[in-house]
């Protein structure tokens, strides 16, 4: 017989051995009866405090929890792979456990699951699964026909049963301080539905329901305390029902991130002492952003809407735009800084790069230029578009033409007359002259403000020397003079 036959064997062996025994009257607690056979492989692993096995269709069973932490969260998935179902007394006897998450993935929970738990008082459910939800912290199928669990360490003295229930199972097995349970007409009970048979009277429990229905029936056949629903006092009620979620709300409508970006989202759910304060997370497009436990991933450009929706269908949204991600430009360089002016525009071209040191694709920028056509100081914008942002601005000379030097003489002892061509563009003229032919050393200069001014005679040059003349146009901008290139040079000696 191989591992699973043999423990499908097991389990029926020993649900016939506690009925039995319940049956009886032997014993005054019972165990709640084994599920049937959940076709699991006995081939059991760990994660974390938990011991898995793996099933026949490739889900994972939790079949047992060995941790002592208060809080559990069940995972979604373990190596990959979902966790689909809960075994039966997977948890049993977590005396600590105080409250379980269970994940959307979970179809299947076995039965006992939580027996034992004494300290449990909220069993949490994602309001994504399919099978099952949680009301007030108790567990139900998901369209509420089934209650699956009363937590054992809960406060109230009473509870009432929802309308609309009509088996309640092992749900309220090793109940602690219930001493009265409100059971509507929908509810058929069965056997051993109300657990601890052997001591139920002992613990004082009411039974209130309609006369003629299952729940006085179960009253009087186990010689229960039963009050018709007409002569119940609903004033001394408590905790028969949840503080149910109002509203939820995020602490942004709006959120916008860079492609690769995160940032979580914080909701808050009113009123304060709602019962169940979990949501369930959802991105309307998990190609643009996706949500895990409210911390949003941007992952491609686009808008996606950002959902919580809390266990009573209470909704908060969050608009998500997500744009690439942006690199700064940071220089510019003109392939030409200086030009001669020639009556028509000047756009140098430039080179860009990035912050990173890359080169930077003309298509990802714009270049504008300003005061770049007369002679003077032109501008130069280059501006990021696209993914790129910044704006550098850089600036480059527009000269006036080189001056034609006519002539260079010694009228008179110790003189010489420059004669040069006008440049009606220009301010004026400077004069350059030196007896150094390369013009390294010992010059001299004269400034001609006028430009109608086309020679000038310079004095106090030295006798019989040969003197090197230039000259050069000017013009002032602002409090700047541009010069332009020097003529090329002539020579005189002197009278």
């Amino acid at each position: 017989m191989n591992n699973k036959k043999q423990t499908q064997v097991k389990r029926k062996v020993l649900a016939v051995l506690l009925a039995a025994v319940m049956l009886s009257g032997s014993a005054a607690v019972a165990l709640p009866v084994i599920g049937s056979d959940s076709g699991i492989v006995a081939s059991a692993s760990t994660y974390q405090n938990f011991e898995y096995e793996e099933n026949d269709d490739g889900g994972i069973t939790i079949t047992k929890y060995y941790g002592s932490d208060k809080e559990v969260v069940i995972p979604g998935e373990i190596g990959g792979k979902s966790v689909t179902s809960i075994g039966d007394y997977a948890f049993f006897s977590c005396t600590n456990l105080t409250s379980v998450t269970i994940p959307d993935s979970v179809t299947s929970i076995g039965v006992g699951t939580f027996y034992g738990c004494t300290s449990l008082t909220n069993v949490n459910v994602d309001a994504r699964n399919s099978d099952y939800c949680s009301i007030g912290g108790i567990l139900f199928n998901k369209n509420q026909t089934k209650l699956i669990c009363y937590p054992a360490g809960r406060k109230d003295k009473s509870y009432k049963i929802p309308d609309g229930v009509e088996s309640i199972g092992n749900a309220f097995y090793n109940y602690e301080n219930l001493t009265t349970i409100i059971i509507p007409d929908s509810v058929k009970l069965g056997v051993f539905d109300l657990g601890f048979v052997g001591d139920m009277k002992a613990k004082n429990l009411t039974i209130v329901g309609s006369k003629g229905s299952s729940a006085e029936q179960y009253a009087d056949h186990y010689r229960f305390e039963f009050i018709s629903i007409t002569d119940y006092n609903h004033d001394t009620e408590q905790g028969t029902s949840e503080t149910v979620a109002t509203s939820v709300k995020f602490n942004k409508s709006t959120l916008t991130l860079e492609k690769g970006k995160s940032e979580t989202i914080l909701f808050t759910i009113s009123p304060s002492n709602t019962t169940n304060k979990t949501v369930a997370w959802a991105s309307s497009d998990d190609k643009v952003a996706t949500v895990k436990d409210g911390k949003v991933t941007a992952v491609a450009a686009g808008t996606a809407t950002i959902t919580a929706k809390t266990s009573n269908g209470k909704t908060a949204k969050c608009t998500v735009t997500v744009k690439n991600s942006t690199v700064s430009i940071k220089t510019v360089t003109l392939k030409t800084t200086s030009y001669t002016y020639d009556g028509k525009a000047k756009t140098p071209a430039v080179t860009v790069k990035d912050a990173n040191g890359k080169t930077v694709a003309s298509s990802n920028y714009t270049v504008e230029y300003s005061n770049n056509k007369n002679v003077g100081m032109a501008k130069v914008i280059v501006t990021g578009k696209g993914n790129y942002t910044g704006k550098v601005t850089k600036t480059f000379k527009i000269v006036p033409k080189t001056v034609s030097l006519k002539s260079v003489t010694s009228p008179k002892t110790k003189q010489l007359k420059a004669t040069w061509a006008k440049n009606t563009t220009a301010t004026g003229y400077q004069i350059q002259y030196s007896t150094n032919s390369k013009f390294t050393s010992g010059n001299k200069t004269k400034i001609i403000t006028k430009n109608s001014t086309t020679n000038t005679t310079i004095t106090g040059v030295t006798k019989g020397k040969t003197y090197y003349v230039r000259v050069r146009a000017y013009k002032t901008v602002g409090k700047t003079k541009v010069y332009g290139a020097y003529s090329t040079a002539k020579k005189v000696k002197i009278k």
